[in-house]
């Protein structure tokens, strides 16, 4: 799997986690946080698909990381929603 997708959806993971930490704290940062890993993960998906495209990531590798992207995005949202 490339490097470029593993780094983006851990960054993703730990702006979540900063975002779960600071909710109690400073609701607005919490947003801010879930929103930079939102774009994350919107962008990791979009990577997964122009390497499937380019045959660097097999076609149910690809679907199995764009359907975990996919719900990671709507878990972000969600959080969103309760911030």
């Amino acid at each position: 799997m490339p490097t470029t997708i593993t780094r983006l959806f851990g960054t993703a993971r730990d702006l979540i986690e900063r975002g779960a930490q600071s909710a109690t704290a400073s609701p607005k940062k919490a947003k801010g946080f879930v929103r930079k890993a939102e774009k994350a993960l919107k962008k990791d998906s979009k990577l997964v698909t122009r390497a499937s495209m380019k045959r660097l990531l097999s076609s149910d590798c690809a679907a199995a990381l764009t359907s975990l992207l996919n719900d990671a995005t709507n878990r972000a949202q969600q959080l969103l929603g309760t911030l």
